[in-house]
C-alpha cells in the first residue's frame, strides 16, 4: 500500500491534571518506561508523558508528516514518501470533486427546469453523488493535518477553476459554431 511503511501500535493514555484531586486518577497512567512512544527524559509531572499522549489526543490541527491515518486504519502515513503520495492523492481527489461538483450543479439546475420523472431521478442522483463527494472531503479534513487540509482546499479550488475554464471553452465553441452556422445561412441566402 502506498501509505503504509511500518505499523507500530502505540498506547495513548489519557490524563488530566484534575484527576489527582477528585479520585478519578488511575495508577496505570503513570509511565513505567515500557511505553514505546515515551522517550527517556520525555516525561512531565510524576512520570507522565507530556508530549506523546497529549499530542496524540489533541483535537487541534497538527503538521507532522508521518504517524497518522487517512480515513482508514490501513492507510497509515508512515514515511515521507507515503506523505507525499497522500498529498497528491488528496489533491487529485479534491480536484476531481471540484470539477464534478460544478457539472453536477448544472445537472441539478437543469433537472429543476425539466419536467418528468426521469429528470427528477437524475437530479436526485446528482444531488446524492454531490453530497457523498463533499462528505468524503469533510472526512479528509477531519484528519486535522494542516497539510491535508490545504491539499483539499487547493485541489477543490483548482478543480472548480478548471471547470470554469471548461465551461468557458464550451461556451466559446458553441458561439463559434453558431457564428459558422449563421455565416453559412447568410451565404446560402446571398446565392
Amino acid at each position: 500500500m502506498i501509505f503504509a511503511a511500518e505499523y507500530k501500535p502505540f498506547v495513548v493514555r489519557a490524563h488530566d491534571e484534575g484527576m489527582h484531586d477528585d479520585g478519578m486518577h488511575d495508577d496505570g497512567m503513570h509511565n513505567d518506561g515500557t511505553d514505546e512512544q515515551v522517550q527517556e527524559g520525555d516525561t512531565g509531572h510524576d512520570g507522565h508523558s507530556e508530549s506523546s499522549a497529549h499530542e496524540a489526543m489533541s483535537p487541534f490541527l497538527f503538521s507532522t508528516t508521518t504517524g497518522f491515518y487517512i480515513l482508514f486504519e490501513e492507510a497509515l502515513v508512515g514515511s515521507t514518501g507515503g506523505f507525499v503520495g497522500a498529498m497528491f492523492a488528496v489533491f487529485f481527489f479534491s480536484f476531481l470533486v471540484g470539477t464534478i461538483i460544478s457539472w453536477l450543479g448544472a445537472t441539478q439546475s437543469r433537472s429543476k427546469n425539466e419536467h418528468g420523472f426521469l429528470w427528477a431521478v437524475f437530479g436526485a442522483t446528482a444531488r446524492w453523488f454531490s453530497l457523498a463527494l463533499h462528505y468524503t472531503e469533510m472526512l479528509l479534513v477531519m484528519v486535522m493535518n494542516i497539510w491535508i487540509i490545504l491539499a483539499v482546499l487547493f485541489g477543490h479550488t483548482a478543480g472548480w477553476l478548471f471547470s470554469r475554464f471548461l465551461d468557458h471553452q464550451f461556451e466559446v465553441s458553441q458561439s463559434i459554431a453558431k457564428s459558422a452556422k449563421s455565416i453559412q445561412v447568410n451565404k446560402a441566402h446571398v446565392r
